[in-house]
């Protein structure tokens, strides 16, 4: 055999070799990435297995949580409904005394609804009486425009009248009086005050400058005495109950919110007393 056929059977048996060596260790690679496969996916199912147990483990304890807020807001509720239960029970055992409350304030908003419409009819006649009057030789203090004093003047009739007492006219220039009743100043008797400009004799001349709002104290009951002494300065009230003083007098000299102010406080002293009064 020559040289070269030697060689040529050696090639072919080592790659023969070859041959059956690379076959088996591809069939080894094989397995071993089978087996790795089978070890990544017991991997992967082990872990999925453990997130499903975290996941209903932490869904179990938000439902235990829920369960005690459900059960502490349950407890919260019954507890609301057995304190409004005896609530209940407490204001039926006072259902009288309460329905006798509810009928009186409905009385009392029935007496001002109609004390404000009878202010509001009171003012449109009063405007057809100044009217008329202007006519005459003597004018109404209402007809006069002496601006911001000529506002308080106005002003201070409508709280009086408001408070339920009746401003007449007795063809006065610069006043108007007040009466308890209206029948009472229809007849003009038992007047209780006066509403006045002062500062000027002569309207044509000189403007007055103050509006003076009085109450005679000897023809006024003792409450109305009584309610309107709180507004006074301590000094008034000192001279008015060491009766150094027949009359209560609050004056005005500027159209104000001070001043308007304090004519309401006047007015809710007056309507309180009316209300008791009449």
């Amino acid at each position: 055999m020559s040289f070269w056929s030697k060689i040529g059977l050696a090639s072919h048996k080592e790659l023969k070799e070859m041959k059956e060596e690379f076959f088996l260790e591809r069939i080894s690679f094989k397995r071993e990435f089978y087996e790795f496969f089978q070890e990544q996916q017991v991997a992967q199912e082990r872990a999925f297995e453990n997130l499903k147990h975290t996941f209903e483990q932490t869904m179990s304890r938000l439902e235990m949580k829920n369960e005690k807020k459900t059960e502490s807001l349950m407890t919260q509720i019954n507890d609301t409904k057995s304190k409004v239960s005896e609530q209940l029970l407490e204001l039926n055992e006072q259902g009288q005394g309460l329905s006798s409350k509810v009928n009186t304030l409905q009385e009392i908003v029935k007496i001002h609804w109609a004390s404000t419409l009878i202010d509001y009819i009171d003012e449109l006649l009063e405007g057809v009486d100044v009217q008329k009057q202007n006519n005459g030789e003597t004018i109404h203090p209402l007809a006069y425009d002496f601006g911001g004093i000529s506002n308080l003047f106005q002003f201070v009739c409508e709280e009086t009248q408001r408070a339920g007492l009746y401003v007449g006219w007795r063809n006065t220039k610069q006043t108007v009086q007040i009466y308890l009743r209206e029948e009472d100043g229809e007849s003009y008797q038992n007047q209780v005050g006066a509403i006045q400009y002062e500062g000027s004799n002569d309207f044509a001349k000189k403007p007055p400058h103050t509006v003076s709002w009085r109450f005679i104290i000897h023809n006024m009951p003792k409450k109305l005495v009584r309610d309107l002494s709180t507004i006074l300065s301590s000094e008034q009230a000192s001279m008015l109950f060491n009766e150094r003083e027949d009359h209560i007098v609050f004056k005005f000299k500027q159209d104000t919110v001070e001043a308007r102010m304090k004519i309401k406080k006047i007015n809710q002293a007056l309507r309180s007393s009316m209300l008791l009064i009449g």
